[in-house]
């Protein structure tokens, strides 16, 4: 994987006029501390190109309508004021570099409370030289974040927009991210609600549980109705019979089973009868369906990093909200100025 130092311009929102300007190619150390705990990763250029020779792998579909919103956003701006968030395997030898320049330097650039953010700026050729060198060890990255920016950037590339390929990556070992699911909210009358249980009791389990097991994780899905919590697990057949391949997530099955064979959606990722809720809103999920007797809930399973993975690496694509990572990267707090 091949990384470039850039000139990033840093601002903070909170403070009028706050502006830091780099002068000299850097690359940046960001470290985001909030609720859910502190995660460093390195701010870097990478080249769109990625996406065809396998260094960087997608999980998920771009949408016509993200892609031209933000493609026209980045032709108006002419500037990236979000990074791409990519996942890699943890190297050793970058995150020791990584550490030993945070623990020598304090932070060049402080900003915002939740989370706080710390970035150090690193322009001495040797560090650099070093960063580059390791990330050439690094077979592939996987986008984790900012599929639509990718693209949009992408796009602009090929159509001569832009006339360098390269894009500002936030790049975060896979130990300093978590993979938190998506929940489904999805509408359908009590009948049906009734309805749809039974037939899935042919898939798979269905017991009644406390709605304290939400978070444990002991069971495929927990369902939440109008008045009961359940616990629902496949049957293991379903599962050899309705994975995409050997490399399917619960997600997926859930998405064939439940969502395109049972409730016959077509098109999950538009349909105005699912709402998605990320896991940190799950609490404004449990109280969405307990208001409305016409919506029934679906609290799926996280991915595992190594299922996360594998599954990009077969040119697999996952539905629509299968992952949630923290951290989020904060937006306009970093700039990159476009070359077109």
């Amino acid at each position: 994987m091949k990384i470039f130092p850039f000139l990033p311009i840093f601002e903070d929102d909170a403070k009028r006029h706050s502006k830091v300007v780099v002068k000299d190619p850097a690359i940046v150390l960001q470290r985001l501390t909030g609720p859910n705990g502190i995660f460093g990763g390195i701010i870097a250029l990478s080249s769109v190109e990625g996406l065809e020779d396998g260094s960087m792998l997608p999980h998920e579909h771009i949408l016509k309508e993200r892609f031209h919103s933000i493609s026209g956003s980045i032709r108006q701006q002419k500037k990236l004021s979000e990074p791409v968030l990519l996942g890699y395997p943890r190297h050793d030898v970058i995150a020791s570099l990584c550490d030993q320049w945070i623990e020598s330097h304090p932070p060049d650039v402080s900003m915002g409370e939740n989370p706080l953010q710390d970035y150090w700026i690193i322009n001495d050729p040797t560090v650099l030289e070093k960063l580059i060198l390791h990330f050439g060890d690094v077979d592939r990255t996987y986008v984790a974040d900012g599929h639509h920016r990718l693209g949009a950037m992408q796009h602009l590339h090929q159509q001569g927009w832009l006339k360098q390929p390269y894009l500002m990556t936030a790049l975060y070992s896979f130990k300093n991210l978590l993979i938190h699911p998506y929940h489904r909210m999805v509408r359908l009358s009590p009948s049906d609600q009734k309805a749809l249980l039974l037939e899935m009791r042919t898939y798979g389990e269905v017991t009644e549980i406390s709605q304290d097991l939400l978070d444990n994780q002991a069971h495929d899905i927990v369902i939440q109705t109008d008045g009961a919590w359940l616990g629902f697990d496949w049957n293991q057949e379903v599962l050899d019979q309705k994975a995409d391949d050997e490399h399917a997530l619960l997600a997926s099955v859930f998405t064939n089973v439940v969502l395109t064979d049972i409730l016959q959606i077509k098109d999950v990722a538009t349909s105005d009868r699912i709402r998605y809720f990320p896991h940190n809103e799950h609490n404004a999920m449990v109280a969405a369906v307990r208001s409305d007797p016409h919506a029934i809930g679906f609290y799926l399973t996280p991915v595992h990093p190594s299922q996360f993975m594998e599954y990009c690496e077969h040119g697999r694509m996952m539905p629509p909200k299968s992952t949630y990572f923290t951290p989020r990267m904060p937006a306009g707090a970093i700039h990159q100025l476009l070359d077109t």
